[in-house]
């Protein structure tokens, strides 16, 4: 039909800001690991249309009945693809990850659920693994299948389950050794191997495979894995030993028959009294500092002495005595500077605390975030702030936020008391987040893209809805807020953009290039014409 318009004509022009001609497509989850306490997985998004603005995450029980919608909670809101964490909320939950995007259609689509149920507790980060323990006082092979199932199986009466490999395996003839009531070592019994008859002080040769030899200690090591301390020296059988401290005795320890690491001389004895022969059995290589505290009386002089990178802890400072048992001596990699019991400890003998680049008023305005210089502390943690002594309580904090901590405490606890409850180890965090900006190639963005630009988070203590992270346009801006306002005019731009952990943990602030375009991308809808004359009939109508 032919239109013949006259008279005045008003022209009414739709326009669809939906990108054309292209299908979004749902996030992927894959890669799911459950446990007793925890579930991970990654998630991947295709953003075929180049368009994904922001990717959630969303917890939902599962009953009988299929998944309880009405249950659901965001626990996560990130972009981009990454990887996720979450603790166990009920014996089944199910997750779901809902993703925006600024054009194309749909505007908003959700991944297929990924439901996982929680593990047995003893399976609890070992899935697929296998280890030595007992079951109904038998000694047995315990072990998780990939899904978590976990199953102990007891061995045959005369085995005994060799921790060196998780297997059931022939019981050697120690225990004959030792005679009766297991006093007599001394008389260097003979033993059945094979069709022959060996002595007990040539099984400890290096002739025979090591799960079969015998050692001499001061200890009587049963096939559950318990220690006893025997008044003689007794024979034990070196398929129960997997680690130096296991040793407990200077000759036992120095001697090594069980090959501990494949070094006969891998082990290295500290004594604590000569004269009654007490000490400890550590790794040279690996030295562990919990040794200390088994020997019963842990002191300063024997912590230091297991390795330089042992503290004595010997005071709680303030901290619970519910969490630790004191004394103690840590191992450098679990250590805080809220640990330390003396100034000196905290920061040296110079008194250098560490210096954070951000600048603070009444809030954070200025600064990289960099650690500039590193305290001079004991073992070199390099994070300490300051010494704090009130009057109430003496102690070292760190203050990697620079806050003004009314409270003089360390950003742990300041920031978050009770995550601090929850997990008191949280100060040992000494480690920043790390964000990943999704940037596309080339990264040109109209204005209404800004607003996120996809993004993902990593921590190694945070969850990620405890992170914060923080964004400003421009050179030399300090990112203040989590989203950009007010929107620039079109133009190339440096975003800076840093996150913040839930214990005080700054990143180093960080640069990116864009290139604002435009305002947006509108095609034409439709086109709809209201006319004040009549239509014309077309040729051939009547």
């Amino acid at each position: 039909m032919t239109k013949t318009v006259s008279g005045p004509t008003t022209i009414r022009i739709e326009l669809d800001c939906q990108q054309a001609a292209c299908t979004n497509q749902p996030s992927i989850i894959s890669q799911v690991v459950t446990d007793a306490t925890s579930t991970s997985f990654t998630v991947s998004n295709p953003d075929s249309c180049s368009t994904l603005t922001t990717t959630q995450i969303r917890r939902c029980q599962k009953t009988t009945a299929g998944i309880d919608t009405k249950s659901c909670t965001y626990v996560s809101r990130t972009g981009a693809s990454f990887s996720f964490s979450d603790s166990v909320q009920s014996t089944e939950v199910c997750y779901i990850v809902d993703a925006k995007f600024r054009s194309g259609s749909p505007s908003s689509i959700s991944s297929a659920p990924v439901c996982v149920t929680a593990t047995s507790s003893a399976c609890s980060g070992r899935n697929g693994e296998s280890w030595c323990g007992t079951s109904q006082g038998q000694p047995a092979v315990l072990s998780c299948d990939a899904s978590g199932k976990f199953q102990a199986t007891a061995c045959p009466a005369g085995q005994i389950c060799s921790p060196n490999s998780a297997k059931c395996v022939d019981a050697p003839k120690c225990d004959r050794c030792n005679g009766l009531l297991g006093l007599f070592s001394s008389m260097n019994f003979a033993v059945p191997y094979g069709a022959l008859q060996v002595s007990c002080s040539a099984l400890a040769g290096s002739q025979y495979p090591t799960q079969e030899r015998c050692y001499l200690d001061t200890a009587k090591r049963a096939a559950d894995g318990s220690i006893q301390q025997t008044l003689v020296p007794t024979y034990n059988a070196c398929v129960l030993v997997q680690n130096c401290a296991e040793y407990k005795s200077k000759s036992a320890c120095e001697k090594n028959t069980c090959g501990v690491e494949q070094s006969p001389t891998a082990c290295s004895w500290i004594s604590l009294n000569d004269e009654l022969g007490t000490g400890v059995c550590t790794s040279k290589k690996n030295a562990s500092c919990s040794v200390c505290q088994e020997t019963g009386s842990c002191t300063k002089e024997l912590c230091e002495k297991i390795s330089p990178n042992c503290y004595f802890d010997g005071l709680p400072n303030g901290l619970s005595t519910e969490v630790f048992d004191y004394p103690r001596c840590v191992q450098k990699e679990q250590m805080a500077c809220r640990y330390y019991d003396t100034k000196t400890d905290c920061l040296g003998t110079a008194g250098q605390p560490a210096v954070y680049d951000t600048i603070v008023t009444t809030s954070r305005t200025g600064g990289t975030n960099a650690r500039t210089k590193n305290s001079a502390d004991k073992l070199g943690i390099g994070a300490c702030s300051a010494w704090i002594d009130d009057g109430i309580q003496s102690r070292c904090i760190k203050n990697a936020d620079n806050s003004q901590n009314l409270i003089g405490e360390d950003d742990c606890i300041e920031n978050n008391p009770l995550a601090f409850q929850n997990n008191p180890s949280c100060v040992q965090d000494i480690t920043p987040p790390t964000t990943t900006l999704a940037l596309r190639t080339p990264p040109q963005y109209g204005l209404q893209e800004l607003n996120p630009i996809p993004f993902s988070v990593n921590d190694n203590f945070s969850p990620p809805d405890a992170i914060k992270t923080y964004v400003c346009l421009g050179n030399g801006c300090y990112p203040k807020s989590s989203s950009i306002n007010p929107l620039p005019d079109p133009g190339v731009y440096t975003l800076r953009y840093y996150s913040e952990d839930q214990n005080g943990n700054l990143e180093q602030v960080k640069t990116a290039q864009l290139e604002i375009t435009d305002t947006g991308y509108a095609v034409l809808k439709s086109v709809e014409i209201a006319e004040n004359s009549q239509t014309a009939p077309s040729a051939g109508s009547s």
